[in-house]
């Protein structure tokens, strides 16, 4: 009975814990699962009417551009030629995308030092 008791109030507090744990990363994400600034900044693009919301017309535009993201990105790294990505290719792709993202991350520090120094 008592083991009974202990393992219950255990199994309440993961319940509890992981719950919380989620909700946080959730709100870090914000609405829909998406980091806040990606949303700013595909409503900016895409918010041809500036209402503040993307119309079905807005999104269907939204779509076509991922669409033709996506396709420009197996054109570049679909090396066997297979029209897919292979787990070997969607590396090569991510690692690509890595660089590419800390290379921004480095021009945006420099930019803002340099204006810093400007001041």
């Amino acid at each position: 009975m008592h083991t009974r008791f202990i393992a219950m109030i255990i199994a309440t507090a993961t319940v509890i814990t992981t719950g919380a744990m989620a909700a946080e990363g959730q709100a870090a994400k914000g609405k829909g699962g998406m980091k806040p600034g990606r949303r700013a900044a595909m409503l900016k693009q895409f918010d041809t009417d500036n209402d503040g919301k993307l119309s079905k017309a807005e999104k269907d535009a939204m779509r076509e551009t991922r669409q033709q993201k996506m396709a420009e990105m197996v054109k570049q790294f679909d090396k066997n030629g297979d029209g897919k990505l292979d787990d070997a290719e969607k590396q090569a792709m991510i690692e690509a995308r890595k660089q590419k993202a800390q290379a921004g991350k480095k021009a945006k520090g420099k930019a803002k030092a340099k204006g810093q120094a400007g001041e």
